[in-house]
């Protein structure tokens, strides 16, 4: 008897409720389930790197003035002789950086020796917007700029090297 009184209001309910008010509650909520999936299946990376092309592009290539920061504040301005996967190097080679992600503008690295966290960028006035850009990298999960700080592809071997190499082969 009480279930019976339980579904018959259930009923009376249903009856009530307007058509164009359940239309409306069905398409928000196959909205949502898309948007859900949509960002699920990789449209929050798609996102981020829309929204990192807001940001300027100034890459770094071997041979150009570099302006480093040192913890958050200015420490000089070098030449890069070399850009290694891992590692930037400048003043000839003698002094090696690391170089942990490659942005739009900048590049970051973190001193496994002592923690320092290390900022290069070409031009000194982007600075303010580095804190901008890590939050968007980190938030939205944006993969490094390819053409920023690119690595030499030219090894330290030798013709008389590379030919016994050649012959082996």
């Amino acid at each position: 008897m009480f279930v019976k009184h339980k579904i018959s209001i259930f009923a009376k309910y249903i009856h009530q409720v307007n058509h164009n008010g359940m239309t409306t509650a069905i398409i928000s909520i196959a909205t949502a389930l898309l948007l859900f999936g949509v960002l699920y299946l990789g449209g929050w990376e798609w996102i981020g790197e829309k929204v990192a092309q807001l940001l300027p592009k100034a890459p770094l290539t071997a041979g150009e003035k570099v302006v480093i920061f040192l913890n958050g504040e200015y420490n000089r301005t070098a030449t890069i002789t070399k850009v290694g996967a891992e590692y930037l190097y400048i003043y000839g080679g003698s002094v090696k950086l690391p170089v942990d992600y490659r942005g739009r503008f900048y590049g970051y690295g973190v001193d496994t020796n002592d923690g320092s966290r290390i900022v290069f960028l070409k031009y000194r006035k982007h600075y303010r917007l580095v804190r901008l850009a890590e939050y968007i990298r980190k938030c939205f999960c944006v993969i490094e700029d390819e053409d920023n700080l690119v690595p030499d592809c030219m090894d330290n071997t030798t013709d008389k090297e590379e030919s016994e190499v050649s012959d082996e082969c």
